[in-house]
């Protein structure tokens, strides 16, 4: 409660500058441009991007709808208003990637448990001793139709989220999900990113269209933007490099680096 309440604080002072005097804001008419929001300086933009990660570990993003909601209504007024500064600061926050989480949800992938963070690294551990030698080209993959390259760290892992994080659906519906895409689509207008940029920043994470075409609804706009970009065959070359590079570092690491355990 102490979070939402200093988040709606903090929307409501940051929309002052986009408010008339009249309102309570500062702009003295409608023809004054509106002024750059504070929270487009520091880390304030890869801090909110930090709190909508739900791929990160429980304890470091929001599990609830409603401050995920809000912490998107921040972040589009405080991006869109830094131009080229707030595209730089949403790529350093690893922004594309971040989208991609909230666009996932827990449409596919693994639940993943509430445990600490080292005790699911021993988890992790153990899972990679068990399936040793097995291979891991589309090893969990349901749909047997594009190999996991999803996890923020290293390559090769499977999309995993957790139940809590979605329990609002059945009050709010996918409310958040739909902000992301939204978020987007909004960026795409002429007088923010625009399109060629917003194709650009889509670029920066190799599953982004793994996401839109197996989201539901599809992102169809979305995608759109990305097939027809001239660039589209480039970033599918770099896509598919990375694809093979972390299933031959997977396959060949239980060799290059044993452990000395075994």
């Amino acid at each position: 409660f102490n979070r939402g309440e200093m988040l709606d604080v903090l929307i409501k002072y940051d929309e002052r500058r986009l408010l008339l005097e009249g309102e309570g804001g500062e702009r003295i008419d409608e023809s004054a441009p509106a002024a750059v929001s504070l929270f487009s300086h520091g880390r304030s933009v890869p801090h909110i991007l930090s709190r909508l990660d739900v791929s990160s570990h429980h304890t470091l993003h929001e599990h609830r709808t409603p401050m995920r909601t809000h912490l998107w209504k921040l972040l589009l007024n405080v991006v869109s208003s830094a131009g080229e500064l707030g595209r730089r600061l949403f790529r350093a926050g690893d922004g594309m990637r971040v989208v991609c989480s909230v666009m996932k949800g827990s449409a596919w992938g693994v639940e993943r448990e509430e445990v600490t963070a080292d005790e699911e690294e021993d988890r992790e551990e153990e899972e990679e001793l068990y399936h040793m030698g097995q291979g891991a080209w589309g090893l969990r993959d349901p749909y047997h139709s594009w190999p996991y390259v999803e996890d923020s760290h290293v390559l090769g892992a499977e999309h995993r989220f957790y139940n809590m994080d979605f329990l609002d659906d059945k009050f709010y519906g996918s409310k958040d999900r739909m902000l992301a895409a939204a978020f987007l689509e909004y960026m795409a207008m002429e007088g923010m990113w625009g399109e060629d940029a917003l194709v650009e920043e889509m670029m920066q994470y190799p599953n982004t269209l793994q996401t839109l075409s197996r989201v539901r609804p599809p992102g169809c706009f979305l995608m759109r933007l990305l097939l027809s970009s001239p660039c589209f065959p480039a970033y599918m070359q770099t896509v598919a490099t990375k694809i093979a590079r972390a299933c031959t570092q997977r396959s060949l690491k239980q060799m290059l680096e044993p452990d000395a355990t075994c």
